[in-house]
């Protein structure tokens, strides 16, 4: 198909047109979306959990870790996590014959959390969703906070109060930012409260391994924190890259036309 020059401008004012609206119309769900959800309720709901959690006494514990997020595969593999007096001395996958080496992610306590740190990153979350500028208008119809939009969402143990899952959501201007956490099977090795645990049901049994934290765990390097160490064992993380690319580009495109 030939058009004239007139004819092409036309189409492109019109495109530009409909992108715009699409633009405003987004920024306005991500508006209403953001003064729906109750940021401040949700976070007096981590803290008072946090504090029932505590309360229990749990100093010695391992759990089954499953995170699921856009990150490298060997990261959302599920992983009994082991801790020792509020600290994670060891980790091992469930599955021992996933391809993947629990080694690369030492030293554990660096990459790993205890139950108090997965409270504390989704207090974190909600207090900044709480306290988010997510303000629109017609000259800045993006909110100027990722987090516009977002949510958080938990459940909870109801015998020790530790979260079962936890979902931090970003806003719809930001791609694969959220962070989403299950906790399950999570034996008591010791409690130094007199809790009755004749009635909690998510314990295992499963499991029994040494709570032997090594202490002479290295420091990853910059390259291994980034993964980069991973990426170069495991060839099938090019098509994970590739697809981050692909997703920068096509936001770049999205971002000229609009501005052009």
């Amino acid at each position: 198909l030939h058009f004239s020059r007139q004819t092409h401008q036309q189409i492109m004012a019109f495109l530009s047109k409909c992108l715009y609206a699409l633009i405003i119309l987004l920024a306005v769900e991500t508006t209403v979306a953001q003064k729906d959800f109750n940021w401040k309720r949700s976070l007096r709901l981590l803290r008072k959990n946090k504090k029932l959690w505590q309360r229990k006494s749990v100093n010695d514990y391992v759990f089954l870790f499953n995170p699921m997020c856009f990150c490298l595969p060997c990261y959302v593999e599920q992983k009994y996590v082991t801790v020792d007096s509020d600290r994670v001395t060891d980790a091992a996958y469930a599955d021992a014959n996933n391809g993947c080496n629990i080694d690369d992610y030492k030293p554990f306590r660096k990459n790993f959390d205890t139950i108090d740190g997965l409270f504390n990153k989704a207090i974190a979350h909600a207090k900044k969703g709480s306290e988010a500028n997510c303000t629109t208008t017609a000259n800045q119809p993006f909110p100027s906070d990722a987090i516009c939009g977002g949510s958080i969402d938990a459940t909870y143990d109801p015998i020790l109060n530790y979260p079962l899952t936890i979902s931090l959501n970003y806003g719809p201007f930001i791609a694969d930012a959220g962070m989403s956490y299950t906790v399950s099977c999570l034996d008591v090795v010791s409690i130094g409260s007199n809790t009755d645990l004749s009635q909690y049901n998510n314990a295992c049994n499963v499991v029994n391994p040494p709570i032997d934290g090594d202490p002479n765990d290295e420091v990853l390097s910059d390259n291994s924190f980034w993964g980069m160490d991973m990426m170069k064992k495991r060839k099938g993380y090019v098509g994970y890259i590739l697809i981050s690319v692909a997703i920068m580009v096509v936001l770049m495109i999205l971002g000229i036309v609009y501005y052009c």
